[in-house]
């Protein structure tokens, strides 16, 4: 099948193919995955500014966990949020609250068109993630 591609495009259609990928890639146009400037860290830092904690918090033992599903629109912003995962009403509501209001994602792109996507995020309700909040 290589041979026949190669007799009708040139011998050098793949390596013409992979530069062209590298080259849409560079530019910011290559097929990838939505995703938060900054990554984690700036994800992190969003929500240790951004979060209430609840107050039966200080009474608990564990770091409550609330996992969600996020569909990023082609804008970049939080269209949809869904809880994957439950901890309790109370910290589901308040995760739901923050994402909905989160801004500034990069949109998925497939072929050089963006796209909606999903994507999953835990938010980890420790108090401790307040220190990283740098306004």
């Amino acid at each position: 099948m290589e041979q026949a591609i190669k007799k009708k495009f040139g011998d050098d259609v793949f390596r013409k193919i992979e530069q062209r990928v590298d080259s849409l890639v560079l530019q910011g146009q290559g097929d990838r995955e939505a995703f938060y400037p900054g990554g984690s860290d700036a994800i992190e830092q969003y929500l240790a500014c951004n979060l209430n904690f609840p107050d039966e918090l200080e009474s608990m033992d564990i770091v409550p966990t609330v996992f969600v599903k996020v569909t990023i629109d082609t804008a970049g912003r939080a269209k949809e949020v869904s809880i994957v995962k439950s901890f309790n009403d109370k910290f589901d509501r308040e995760a739901l609250r923050v994402l909905t209001t989160m801004e500034g994602w990069e949109p998925a792109i497939e072929n050089r068109i963006k796209k909606e996507s999903a994507y999953g995020l835990q938010i980890r309700f420790d108090p401790r993630i307040k220190r990283k909040c740098k306004p």
